[in-house]
């Protein structure tokens, strides 16, 4: 894939553009929204980096804002157009990948079947709410880093086909508001975890067992 600043980026038969201007030498890089007219739907299989028209490397770390990945609208989420989200059917990030910022998935209705995401990342608010047709989440890679969830929730909220169990990372440390709030997990193990925010498995009617750190703080 070649590019300069502002150009998109292809991945497969899905299209970002680069966040501003590229950085001096390579280095790391931001990818913010999609494209206007995605032309047909498709995985988003990220490589671990991607070179200019110079031959120089960049290595992606952030889906969404890299400065503010809190702040930042999403990708492919509810607030770009129907035909961004319901291009998405499947997501393949590399380790390298540290942080996917607020509603970057959101009601990305076609993103189906497990969801297999670093251990390093960190997720932001709504970052794959609505996603109703993610069945599991699984962890992989180094724990180096990262601390899964933001503290502001909502990131799996309404999944509702996501089921089954599910063990979070051990950088893991805590479990924030509504992030699990209408699923069909029926087990969760957050070892680690010492926080659990307000309504963090609400209506989560199938949930049997949760396992937290020995030094709970916070139940909210």
């Amino acid at each position: 894939n070649t590019f300069e600043g502002g150009v998109a980026v292809n991945f497969g038969t899905l299209s970002l553009p680069v966040n501003g201007a590229l950085p001096a030498n390579g280095g790391k890089l931001s990818l913010t929204e999609a494209t206007s007219s995605p032309t047909e739907a498709g995985d988003l299989n990220l490589a671990t980096s991607v070179r200019d028209a110079n031959g120089t490397a960049y290595e992606i770390q952030t889906l969404g804002n890299s400065s503010s990945p809190s702040g930042t609208d999403g990708l492919f989420g509810l607030d770009k157009t129907n035909a961004h989200r319901l291009k998405v059917t499947g997501l393949y990030l590399p380790p390298n990948v540290k942080r996917i910022g607020k509603r970057a998935f959101l009601s990305c209705l076609n993103l189906a079947g497990p969801l297999c995401l670093p251990e390093a990342v960190t997720l932001y608010k709504y970052a794959f709410s609505s996603c109703s047709n993610v069945t599991a989440v699984v962890f992989k890679g180094s724990t180096a880093g990262g601390q899964v969830f933001d503290t502001n929730g909502y990131q799996f909220e309404n999944c509702v086909r996501l089921a089954g169990e599910l063990d979070l990372p051990d950088n893991n440390t805590s479990v924030p508001s509504y992030c699990f709030s209408h699923t069909a997990l029926t087990r969760l193990s957050a070892p680690n975890a010492t926080k659990v925010g307000a309504s963090a498995f609400s209506t989560c009617s199938k949930l049997t067992r949760v396992e937290l750190s020995d030094g709970v703080t916070s139940l909210g």
